[in-house]
């Protein structure tokens, strides 16, 4: 543990405000537009999350950065595994593209050696909160088809670095915990539901079966801003998970958080509800899926079902879970 300790600090250095006063005044043309005069240059950190966890350290802060010219928030994100620089070139590529560019935060500044970028900070609030207020519109559903048909036409010719796959860890992590917490059966069955759904993938990929594109990969609720002071604005957070994936895997990816985040305060049959709206939109907006491709969404489904049963069997509150896992069991293909 010593030695952990001595390669991974308790406290972040770009969450202490010295530190982070001066890496951000040395890039500081970054985001406010020419490089600033030190005297006038102030900063204000406010920390969301910080995990300084060997294992899975990360932080995300928000940082409000003016000089006597302009003020500008930020969000400083520490991704676990070595991962902000991941996200922070997928950022910078897709800022170029003219249709997307307005949907993303940009990326500003990165410190590679301490893992942490910096990027605008995304206005509105997110569509889980405002699915859980019942005040979300179809028009924001249309919204979000209309980036997902944006993301599908990412030329990846420039994007060699991306994963050919989901981050498979994270789910088979939490199925080696989840032994523990689900009842023998219950493991047996959802574990089998896993491997069975590993082989399909692999035989898929050997042979070909998948035309491939760009894929946001967490299209969770959570990670879809929404400000209604401005018309038309969305902003899709949170590439640290984007692969070139199976076309259709985020419509998949988005009905599936609509029926398994546990954070959404909704019926169930308001959960199907909006999963029917979603994919109803998206095809008004794409077009028709063939059986083929329907049945490849449907496919791409029990991946997320088997991952959220995991993740909420081990990390969720084990008597507000057990209604809520009977419902995913019940949905396994």
């Amino acid at each position: 543990m010593k030695n952990d300790n001595k390669k991974y600090p308790a406290v972040f250095p770009l969450l202490e405000h010295e530190n982070a006063r001066a890496f951000l005044l040395k890039h500081s043309a970054g985001f406010l537009g020419k490089k600033t005069d030190d005297h006038k240059f102030k900063i204000n950190i406010q920390i969301i999350k910080n995990n300084p966890d060997p294992k899975t350290r990360s932080f995300v802060a928000t940082y409000t950065v003016k000089d006597q010219r302009k003020q500008v928030k930020m969000i400083g994100v520490n991704r676990p595994l070595q991962r902000s620089d991941y996200e922070y070139r997928i950022l910078k590529y897709l800022y170029k593209q003219t249709r997307i560019k307005t949907k993303i935060p940009r990326a500003y500044v990165i410190d590679r050696n301490q893992n942490v970028f910096f990027m605008e900070f995304a206005t509105g609030r997110p569509l889980s909160e405002i699915i859980n207020n019942s005040n979300v519109k179809p028009e924001n559903f249309r919204d979000i088809a209309k980036l997902l048909r944006e993301l599908d036409k990412v030329k990846t010719s420039n994007l060699g670095f991306l994963d050919r796959a989901p981050y498979f860890k994270w789910i088979e992590r939490d199925l080696k915990l989840a032994k523990k917490k689900l009842s023998s059966s219950n493991f047996i069955y959802v574990n089998r539901k896993w491997t069975n759904w590993k082989k399909w993938w692999e035989t898929k990929n050997s042979n070909g079966s998948f035309e491939v594109r760009f894929a946001h990969g967490d299209m969770n609720p959570k990670n879809i801003y929404i400000d209604k002071s401005k018309k038309g604005s969305l902003k899709l957070i949170d590439f640290d998970r984007s692969f070139l994936a199976p076309r259709f895997w985020d419509i998949a990816g988005f009905m599936s958080q609509l029926e398994t985040y546990p954070e959404l305060k909704i019926s169930n049959s308001k959960r199907e509800q909006y999963q029917k709206l979603a994919l109803k939109t998206w095809e008004n907006v794409v077009g028709s899926l063939s059986a083929k491709e329907a049945e490849h969404i449907k496919l791409f489904r029990q991946y997320f079902r088997i991952a959220a049963i995991a993740n909420i069997a081990v990390w969720g509150n084990p008597f507000q879970s057990k209604k809520f896992l009977t419902y995913l069991f019940k949905n396994l293909l």
